[in-house]
């Protein structure tokens, strides 16, 4: 039951996040969640990158930080949740990244990013 509980939880919180010249993709891989969401760069009016403890608090159970990224557009705000990825990994198959990276990458496309891990 702990490995099944452990798959749903794991496989809920675990999105990347790709840039491609246009566009920011959000990855989750894992079924039965598995999707990709597209956002158009010029459409984003902010990210935040933020923690949270609540879900950090039930994610040690199965190695899952709380950290998420929180995108506004038009003002309404998607949350993704980041669970296995840490201040060293944003985007864990496809580059080799940091969320520092992730976070600077905002700012070269000028979009507003508030980081707080």
């Amino acid at each position: 039951m702990y490995f099944l509980l452990g798959y749903v939880v794991c496989g809920y919180l675990n999105n990347t996040f790709v840039f491609t010249t246009d566009k920011l993709l959000v990855i989750n891989p894992n079924f039965p969640f598995t999707k990709v969401v597209t956002y158009k760069l010029n459409q984003i009016e902010n990210i935040e990158i933020y923690r949270s403890l609540c879900i950090q608090g039930i994610g040690w159970i199965f190695f899952q930080s709380g950290n998420y990224v929180t995108i506004t557009i038009g003002g309404d705000r998607f949350r993704y949740y980041c669970g296995s990825l840490c201040v060293d990994t944003f985007d864990e198959d496809i580059t080799e990244k940091t969320m520092d990276d992730f976070h600077y990458a905002l700012k070269e496309r000028k979009i507003p990013a508030q980081f707080r891990l």
